[in-house]
C-alpha cells in the first residue's frame, strides 16, 4: 500500500509541476517545462524555460509543493506545519541564491487554491499589494494567490525587479 501511495503522490507532484509550467508558458511568453527529476537536475527551481537561451529572461527560481498535511490555521498556531513551510522556503531560497534568481514558493494541496510565498520586498516592488485579493503577512514575507501574481504582466514584473 505504501508503494502505491508514493507513486500517486509523485504523479500528483508531477501533474502540479506541469500545470504550473503551462501557466508560466502563458504568462512569460516562452515555453517552460518542469525541471527533470523535480528540481534535482540543477539549482534552477522546479520549472524552467524549455530553451537554454531563455534562461536569461526567466527571473524566478520556483519551488513547487503539492502536499497535504499543512494548513494556514496550524501555521498561525505555531504547529510543525509552519516548520514545513519554513523548510520549503529554505530549499527555495537556497536554490534561488545559487542560480541568482528570485525565490518563489508555489504551493497547494488537494481541493485548495494555489498560493505563493515571496519576500515582502518583492511583493511590494512588483505592485502585488494593488492586485492581491488575499495576503498573509509574515515578517519579511508575504503569502498570496498564484492567480494574483499572474494578473501582473511578466514583462512589467521583470522590469520592476531589474530596478531593485
Amino acid at each position: 500500500m505504501a508503494k502505491k501511495k508514493r507513486k500517486n503522490s509523485r504523479r500528483k507532484g508531477c501533474d502540479f509541476e506541469r500545470k504550473i509550467a503551462k501557466d508560466f508558458t502563458s504568462w512569460c511568453g516562452f515555453p517552460c517545462k518542469r525541471t527533470p527529476m523535480s528540481g534535482g537536475w540543477s539549482k534552477t527551481g522546479d520549472v524552467t524555460p524549455r530553451e537554454p537561451e531563455q534562461m536569461v529572461d526567466f527571473i524566478f527560481s520556483p519551488e513547487l509543493k503539492n502536499q497535504e498535511g499543512w494548513s494556514f490555521s496550524s501555521s498561525f498556531l505555531g504547529d510543525s506545519v509552519s516548520k514545513q513551510i519554513k523548510k520549503w522556503w529554505s530549499q527555495c531560497s537556497a536554490d534561488a541564491k545559487e542560480s541568482g534568481r528570485i525565490p518563489l514558493l508555489i504551493f497547494t494541496k488537494s481541493y485548495d487554491r494555489i498560493y505563493c510565498m515571496s519576500r515582502a520586498s518583492f511583493f511590494n516592488k512588483v505592485g502585488l499589494k494593488a492586485v492581491a485579493k488575499k495576503v498573509v503577512m509574515i515578517p519579511n514575507f508575504r503569502i498570496f494567490l498564484w492567480e494574483d501574481l499572474l494578473a501582473i504582466p511578466y514583462e512589467e514584473i521583470k522590469m520592476r525587479v531589474r530596478k531593485i
